[in-house]
């Protein structure tokens, strides 16, 4: 019953994607700076037994289709994708965890999550609908894939294949741009830089599409159904698995200074065409089931690491030192509680926390304890690009005696909101004391808006 409904949406939506086009039909420019015009729904097969359209709601239906990968590939520093950083909620969202460098657990810093179907296969329209993690160092991508000998299509025996199709987020240190790759081999490949007019880890769903042809060979790129490219070079002819995860590359990606956050995937849909012929491979399969209990959705992350301050530098070396002090600025407990510390004029609290999206309003939290009635300080933010070029202007929200909420002795909310000046990559959150002593615990920021 699943799979009949499946099939009914996708042709209902076919329908409902190509009534905003004239006649069905599309023009795009492709790598060769040609442009032709055709109709993209033309020999798609919604009924065909290999199509499927999963949108996360049946479990069992899912794990027809779905393995999780226990795998990894690239720089030594990554800890690869494992298959308990994969959740499913049976309201219809699979979740990814992704772990920065700040993570307190050694064995899983620099580590992502990815899905992997079962089998492979061919030509066709493959879309997925996803949020991105949202942070530098982790690449989110999407992507077929099949590696080692097989028949090419005039029947001659290829070695050491890299037969792939990628769409991957978070590349040259900015949100905007996207790398579209399509490989015959590992030094065969097409590849092109595209940037988009929004920044992809804005917390919004986007629906990311690749329509891979072989007669004539082709593939076309598209971000929520806008065209983007299309590749005429070394276009695969080997069915491959579907990929879908999180992983942490070299520097392209960025710097991973965050502690957790996670990707979020809504729907999948793969459509064959017909008339496309193609090699079978035995590609897929995975390591581990498709999640078998259904797990809450996680509440946003802190853009902060170590908000907390639970980790002394005693205790956790890593997840500290995203902190950096200046003058009398050190972490303290109070009871089984740890804090931060400032004391003095000039003193201060920071961290560089490497994802700003211009043009967004950000919330910082924070409770706040004045040792006395004379002490003051803030809670400040700094902008700066990608490198160390400052943005923008300071912003502030002080902390006194006078704040609202303050009462002697006793902690206190306080909120800085604001928003990201145009250029902005990065923020530096300060923790600032101008006279006295302050202490700051759970300190907590992340888009206002972005679940």
């Amino acid at each position: 019953m699943k799979k009949f409904i499946c099939f009914a949406m996708s042709l209902i939506l076919s329908a409902a994607f190509f009534a905003g086009c004239k006649n069905g039909k599309d023009s795009v420019g492709d790598s060769d700076g040609k442009t032709e015009t055709y109709n993209r729904d033309e020999g798609l097969v919604p009924d065909s037994e290999d199509a499927f359209f999963d949108d996360f709601t049946d479990r069992e239906y899912s794990a027809g289709i779905w393995n999780v990968m226990n795998s990894k590939w690239g720089p030594a520093f990554n800890h690869g994708v494992r298959p308990e950083n994969v959740g499913w909620n049976d309201s219809g969202v699979v979740t990814i965890r992704s772990f920065g460098k700040y993570y307190g657990d050694a064995n899983k810093t620099c580590q992502g999550g990815c899905l992997i179907t079962k089998k492979a296969y061919g030509p066709g329209r493959y879309e997925v609908k996803m949020k991105l993690v949202p942070r530098f160092g982790a690449c989110t991508a999407f992507w077929t894939f099949m590696y080692g000998t097989a028949q090419d299509l005039e029947g001659n025996v290829q070695t050491q294949l890299n037969q792939e199709i990628d769409i991957e987020l978070n590349v040259g240190g900015d949100f905007h741009n996207v790398w579209f790759t399509n490989w015959h081999t590992e030094d065969l490949k097409s590849h092109v830089e595209k940037t988009s007019d929004f920044a992809h880890n804005d917390g919004e769903w986007h629906l990311y599409t690749f329509e891979w042809h072989t007669n004539p060979a082709r593939v076309d790129y598209y971000i929520d159904n806008v065209h983007y490219y299309t590749a005429r070079s070394y276009v695969p002819y080997v069915a491959g698995a579907l990929n879908i995860g999180n992983w942490f590359p070299d520097s392209w990606a960025g710097v991973p200074d965050f502690e957790e956050d996670y990707m979020q995937i809504d729907y999948v849909r793969y459509t064959p065409y017909k008339s496309q012929p193609f090699t079978p491979s035995r590609a897929g399969g995975g390591a581990a089931e498709f999640p078998s209990v259904s797990t809450p959705l996680p509440a946003p992350a802190n853009l902060i690491s170590n908000g907390g301050f639970e980790y002394t530098y005693a205790e956790q070396e890593r997840t500290v030192n995203a902190w950096s002090s200046y003058q009398n600025a050190e972490t303290v407990r109070e009871g089984d509680n740890t804090v931060m510390k400032v004391s003095g004029e000039d003193s201060v609290a920071s961290q560089l926390v490497s994802v700003a999206n211009e043009g967004v309003e950000y919330t910082v939290t924070a409770k706040v304890k004045l040792a006395d009635a004379i002490s003051s300080g803030a809670i400040a933010a700094y902008f700066l690009k990608a490198n160390t070029e400052y943005v923008g202007s300071r912003v502030a929200v002080d902390i006194s005696s006078s704040s609202e909420g303050y009462a002697d002795g006793e902690y206190f909310n306080v909120t800085l909101k604001f928003t990201a000046p145009k250029g902005a990559k990065r923020i530096s959150l300060y923790l600032e004391c101008a006279g006295g002593e302050i202490f700051f615990d759970d300190v907590f920021m992340n888009m206002t808006n972005r679940l």
